[in-house]
């Protein structure tokens, strides 16, 4: 099984800003995925302030993947459905979707892009404010009846068998578990540390809350993650999915050949390991 790698948003912005002067070598190109999680954020940032950068490296995106048919990983819920419970759901309208958004990027000028763009950061914050909720009331769950790992993971498998659309799980509580470790570590870890913190206010960490979304798809044996975030290792010590994220420093993504190395490393070696 190829090895293939994806991105968090910083990431992202990172090699898109390296490469954009820098070609990427043609047979690396069809190893780099894209991310939901990512891809919301990259365009919501059109919206911001320096919007423009972020247009001019979307612009770059030809330097370094194959924008023709950019391989978009599955929307997060889809991804919890096969991982976790091993039921494909059909989710091409996203795909289409977002190559659509990515085509528009590329070949429209800011300003045509700006009102989409503020919608999409509009819709992302409700998005993230959602998760943020949700976090909240299960730290207030827990803060009133007492952590453990067993009933954590019993409130987690409802959550995702929710999120997933199904009426109950469809496998063992362990396989899920098993499935998505990272994810499920990452979590528990998480909700111990906001427990800790008597003042902890969901909403003020609602981006690093939704970048857990990053994990579910290290549930796939084949897919490395990327990331500048020194948050995740530290909450993933248990998981052999851990092995699979790499924090690598915003010196070497500035550095083409370097980075090119790293990718190259992780693709080849990973494929033959």
């Amino acid at each position: 099984m190829p090895a293939l790698v994806y991105f968090d948003t910083d990431c992202f912005h990172h090699l898109a800003s390296t490469f954009a002067c820098h070609p990427l070598q043609d047979d690396l190109r069809d190893k780099i995925l894209f991310s939901p999680v990512t891809m919301m954020e990259v365009l919501s940032h059109l919206a911001r302030e320096w919007g423009a950068s972020v247009h001019k490296q979307l612009r770059g995106l030809h330097n370094w993947v194959v924008t023709g048919h950019a391989l978009v990983l599955p929307w997060m819920e889809s991804a919890i459905s096969q991982i976790g419970f091993g039921i494909v759901q059909e989710d091409e309208e996203y795909t289409k979707n977002l190559q659509a958004d990515l085509h528009a990027c590329v070949s429209s000028q800011l300003s045509e892009l700006r009102d989409v763009a503020k919608a999409r950061d509009s819709q992302l914050l409700q998005v993230k404010q959602t998760y943020a909720k949700y976090f909240q009331d299960t730290v207030d769950y827990f803060r009133s009846t007492g952590l453990t790992e067993e009933v954590f993971t019993v409130v987690w498998l409802k959550g995702l068998t929710r999120r997933a659309g199904l009426k109950s799980a469809t496998r063992p509580v362990a396989q899920v578990v098993a499935a998505l470790s990272a994810l499920h570590e990452f979590e528990y870890n998480k909700l111990i540390m906001a427990l800790g913190d008597r003042r902890y206010n969901a909403q003020k960490h609602r981006n690093d809350l939704f970048d857990a979304e990053q994990l579910i798809y290290l549930g796939n044996p084949s897919l490395h993650f990327l990331t500048v975030d020194r948050g995740y290792l530290p909450k993933i010590t248990k998981s052999p999915q851990r092995k699979r994220v790499h924090e690598v420093p915003v010196t070497l993504l500035a550095d083409a050949r370097r980075a090119e190395i790293l990718l190259r490393q992780i693709t080849t070696e990973a494929h033959a390991g």
